[in-house]
């Protein structure tokens, strides 16, 4: 946490301490863990990228192998055949068929993109008008979709848009009150916007983009406690984001 606030100074005998004790077999991996990318945070905002970079793939290393136990590693095939699947079910004439279902309310607002690209920034800055309620990070979406996502949003009729999308309404509504516009900033959203827009069809969406090296890297730099488990390898990373910017294109 120190490292990350980088509000004190830590100088290279911290840090000849601190790989010490990332290497040291006899700590819990989710230490090392720790350690390691704190070590990037320090040595990257310290300008050592080479150094940095090192204890980014040690961490990564461990972090993969963790996930690996616990069968959570990151199938890049069946990743891109999900992708394949949203593209076929989301057409144009699934849409056309589709006008009129869902909640016409204009509170709804998704912040998407990759994890790293700015939601949170973004975010911060929309809650910052008086009329806006920053949720943050919500699985709404992700649960409404379900399992039998994205086959599942076929069967989806007038009605049960219209039963989910005031559900939604109701959840986030609870919580805040009367405002103009709440904002979801969950960035995996991007796969559900052929979702989000039979449901709320005048949502507004905000896609963050920043550029393909600069995002994946910030990506691999992070230790994420949850999910992102294709950020752990660079070919998975790359991957990852090609799948991303073609279901973007796609719902252009």
């Amino acid at each position: 946490n120190l490292a990350a606030s980088h509000s004190i100074e830590i100088d290279e005998s911290d840090i000849a301490a601190l790989e010490t004790m990332a290497t040291d077999g006899a700590l819990p991996v989710d230490d090392r863990t720790a350690l390691h990318f704190a070590l990037v945070e320090i040595l990257d905002w310290n300008g050592a990228a080479e150094r940095a970079f090192h204890h980014a793939v040690a961490g990564n290393r461990l972090r993969r192998t963790r996930l690996r136990d616990r069968g959570l590693d990151f199938d890049g095939a069946t990743h891109d055949r999900l992708v394949d699947d949203i593209v076929r079910v989301f057409d144009a004439d699934f849409f056309a068929a589709r006008q009129g279902f869902g909640d016409d309310s204009e509170v709804p607002v998704f912040i998407v993109g990759m994890p790293r690209s700015g939601t949170n920034l973004v975010e911060q800055i929309a809650a910052s008008h008086p009329a806006v309620f920053g949720a943050g990070e919500r699985d709404d979406i992700g649960t409404i979709a379900g399992p039998q996502f994205p086959d599942g949003a076929t069967e989806l009729d007038v009605a049960a848009t219209g039963t989910l999308a005031r559900a939604h309404m109701e959840r986030i509504g609870d919580s805040v009150g009367a405002t103009l516009r709440i904002t979801d900033k969950t960035p995996v959203n991007f796969l559900y916007l052929g979702l989000i827009a039979i449901l709320f069809p005048r949502a507004r969406i905000i896609h963050c983009r920043r550029e393909a090296r600069d995002v994946c890297l910030s990506c691999y730099f992070q230790n994420f406690t949850t999910g992102q488990t294709w950020s752990t390898d660079l070919e998975n990373l790359g991957r990852y984001h090609r799948a991303y910017w073609r279901i973007m294109e796609h719902w252009r």
